[in-house]
């Protein structure tokens, strides 16, 4: 190996740069162990890292109108290369680590925040590491819902913090959660959504504590991602059994003229046997999942006339994103009879 780095490194320096940019990030630490002087001349090469973190990553938006810093790139894309070998191991004890789930979420979130609408190098590394459903399952299911839901080894962060930065990744990414039907029918695995269906439609989570929204129940007026990916697993699953059946009904953002909103609910009877005649239960119990099927409908809205209903929501994505808002609904008043 020594005679080969020797040759390699009697090449001009232009050519060593263009060899270095076409080797995959996660070879630069074994290329760099090879020799000193290999070593020094990735280490020192800090236009080498740019272009790897540009080659496989989005430029972070903030960094596009002026200078950053060399260390920048080096820094940025050796973490980067560390949480990819995370999503890649087949090891599940690596990826039960909750210092893995941390850095793994923040890590997806920080890149999701950062994607370019072209090219999207971010989604698409996070894309193909999360159809794996050992990362599904060990990252994206490991919120509170998951303690009765989906299969025996998906299980609940140990802290509040980890199981909403779990919810909260759950939410932007989108994936199908729901486990197969075949796993279902063996009884391998619990479906989702009536879980998810059960948190969302107990009258008991809301209050004026969280504005009667997805928000969190200390009055801080933050989002509660968990209940945020309660409604929205509820939405897709209904979504999944019928779509619209329009181009125009597919576009609910027109600022002016008629809004549309897709609207879940349970028939009246259900839902005040299900919230009212049912044994009293503490609130920290979460009451029984819910096989009901619900009511799907397309609901276009004008700004005039006579205000009947209020919702709160959170807003997925920054500004004009193609998210949509996902909350809940209720008289315009929080009037408990309604």
């Amino acid at each position: 190996m020594a005679s080969s780095s020797a040759h390699l490194l009697r090449q001009p320096p232009e050519v060593i740069h263009a060899i270095l940019v076409a080797v995959e990030p996660t070879d630069l630490a074994r290329l760099s162990q090879t020799c000193r002087e290999l070593r020094d001349c990735i280490a020192n090469d800090y236009l080498l890292w740019k272009r790897q973190y540009l080659e496989h990553f989005d430029c972070p938006a903030s960094h596009l109108d002026h200078d950053t810093a060399d260390s920048f790139w080096q820094t940025r894309l050796k973490h980067l290369v560390r949480v990819d070998k995370i999503l890649s191991s087949d090891s599940t004890s690596l990826k039960n680590e909750e210092s893995s789930l941390e850095e793994v979420c923040s890590t997806a979130m920080s890149l999701l925040m950062e994607s370019t609408s072209k090219p999207d190098k971010n989604s698409a590394f996070l894309a193909r590491h999360f159809t794996r459903e050992c990362n599904i399952g060990s990252f994206l299911a490991r919120s509170s819902l998951f303690a009765s839901a989906r299969y025996p080894a998906n299980t609940p962060a140990s802290t509040f913090a980890l199981r909403q930065a779990s919810a909260k990744l759950f939410v932007y990414h989108g994936v199908e959660i729901e486990p197969p039907s075949f796993s279902q029918s063996a009884g391998e695995a619990t479906a989702v959504h009536p879980y998810a269906r059960s948190r969302v439609y107990d009258l008991r989570r809301y209050m004026t504590a969280n504005m009667w929204g997805p928000f969190l129940d200390d009055g801080s007026e933050g989002i509660d991602w968990e209940k945020v990916q309660c409604i929205l697993i509820d939405i897709l699953y209904n979504l999944r059994l019928r779509r619209p059946s329009s181009l125009a009904a597919q576009d609910p953002y027109g600022v002016t003229g008629t809004w549309m909103r897709i609207v879940c609910f349970l028939d009246y009877s259900d839902l005040y046997e299900f919230n009212f005649e049912s044994p009293l239960l503490d609130l920290s119990e979460a009451r029984p999942p819910i096989e009901t099927r619900e009511a799907l409908r397309l609901i276009r809205l004008q700004l005039h006339g006579e205000e009947r209903w209020r919702s709160e929501g959170v807003q997925i994505g920054g500004i004009n994103s193609a998210r949509g808002v996902l909350g809940s609904w209720f008289d315009k008043d929080y009037d408990a009879h309604d």
